[in-house]
């Protein structure tokens, strides 16, 4: 797994000591892969900054000058885990492609600050889409996009609903995806008297990265000297302990699926003569996952290349159109959703993280231990459920109707086997009639010779 550690901070100006200490603090304590400071407010940084700062010891440092007091971005990294290879600054972003020295693939990170005056959003978003387009590298592209998405995402005085759109349509053109933020809902305050409150800081990134860094997680920082919360972007999974095995659908599609089960049972029947039906699912419930493991995530050449055909004709509608039409999304779900195409595996990462639970608010505290949060929810729901809150059924003193022998007879008579084997056999070929029974699909070949 390579180490990636993004922070982001809107510092809101350097030119007090106090904030230099707080980014040295950030730098310390994080040891960040790329640090993004907007709003430097600096239109030249010296030498001895760096050095006061702690940022020297990344050594990979671009500047966008300020304007007078107004705007500016530093962006830096460590040069000994990446290794810049290009290079873009603009007045609002500055982007870095490079490749990570102790892997083979290239990324792009792009620092972004977005201009505050409505009116200059639109060409702001537009510049940004336009050099997203011509890029090929998987990108992540974070800072304070002086935008919001949603309308529950601020909370204080009246909706920018045309700034929203605007940011909206961005992402929806890019493709790029929205993480969700853990620690908080909010990344700036106005400090007032009846504060407002906006979430104008994040990290979104395609699904290019998401595959190559498909355990990162944002993180809302404690607020410092700045209006502003620092943000971070962290490639750390949690180890929940051993999974469940998980068969998808689309592997018993792909070729080449049916005959490794039949092999793996059968290699198992010959090594083990007396070995159960358990036994042998156990040793195909291993096969299956190296298999899988060992194949590449998405389909063949064919396929991947007919989905950048595809692309590419979306592409020239939206340009055609001017816009795309939010049923889009969903069309595109009905008609890919559970096959084995990239935009499945892309749903599927995105969900994961959005239902993940990284941590618990317990009496006051912050609990983040996996073991720690298991045991907080299993005492929760074991108190739930051996507490008597409610009355009995004999203590209500009702009077209900009840059912005449007959109909008792009835519901208690056993099964008949034609009826069992009528319900078994309308469920789906990869279906289990039971949570300890075979899905259909194992029935014939366990059956083989």
């Amino acid at each position: 797994m390579s180490k990636l550690v993004i922070c982001s901070w809107n510092v809101r100006g350097l030119g007090k000591n106090e904030k230099k200490r707080a980014v040295q603090n950030l730098v310390t304590s994080l040891n960040p892969t790329f640090l993004w400071l907007q709003e430097t407010k600096t239109e030249k940084f010296k030498r001895s900054f760096f050095r006061r700062s702690g940022i020297n010891k990344l050594k990979g440092v671009l500047e966008s000058p300020s304007v007078g007091s107004a705007g500016g971005l530093l962006c830096c990294w460590d040069d000994n885990i990446f290794e810049l290879e290009s290079q873009f600054i603009s007045r609002r972003f500055i982007a870095t492609f490079g490749k990570f020295r102790n892997k083979n693939f290239s990324c792009g990170f792009i620092n972004v600050y977005g201009p505050a005056v409505e009116e200059e959003k639109a060409g702001f978003f537009e510049e940004l889409s336009s050099f997203l387009s011509g890029q090929n590298f998987p990108v992540c592209v974070g800072g304070d996009f002086n935008v919001y998405l949603q309308e529950n995402e601020k909370m204080g005085r009246g909706q920018s609903r045309s700034s929203m759109e605007i940011f909206n349509d961005f992402i929806l053109h890019t493709g790029l995806i929205d993480l969700p933020m853990n620690g908080g809902r909010f990344t700036w305050c106005n400090n007032q008297e009846n504060p407002t409150f906006v979430r104008l800081d994040r990290f979104l990134v395609d699904s290019q990265f998401l595959a190559l860094f498909p355990d990162i997680l944002q993180y809302l920082l404690p607020r410092s000297l700045s209006d502003h919360n620092a943000i971070i972007l962290v490639n750390k999974g949690v180890d929940w302990g051993q999974k469940p095995f998980r068969m998808f659908n689309y592997l018993m599609d792909e070729e080449g699926f049916e005959d490794m089960v039949i092999s793996s049972i059968q290699s198992s029947k010959k090594s083990q003569k007396k070995a159960g039906a358990f036994s042998l699912l156990r040793s195909a419930k291993h096969a299956i996952k190296k298999w899988s493991g060992n194949r590449d995530k998405y389909p063949g050449d064919l396929i991947s290349e007919l989905d950048k055909k595809i692309s590419k004709i979306e592409a020239d509608i939206q340009q055609k159109q001017g816009a795309v039409d939010s049923e889009y999304s969903r069309s595109k779900w009905i008609e890919d959703g559970d096959r084995n195409t990239k935009y499945f595996h892309t749903c599927a990462t995105v969900r994961k993280k959005r239902n993940a639970l990284v941590a618990l608010n317990f009496r006051g505290e912050i609990v983040e231990d996996p073991i720690a949060i298991k045991d907080i929810v299993k005492d929760y729901f074991f108190k739930i459920y051996n507490n008597r809150s409610t009355l009995e059924i004999d203590e209500l003193n009702l009077d209900f109707s009840r059912i005449s022998l007959e109909q008792n007879q009835f519901l208690e008579q056993e099964f008949s086997e034609e009826e069992v084997w009528d319900v078994v056999k309308s469920y789906g070929s990869n279906k289990a009639p039971g949570p300890m029974a075979l899905i259909w699909v194992f029935q014939e070949v366990l059956a083989g010779p």
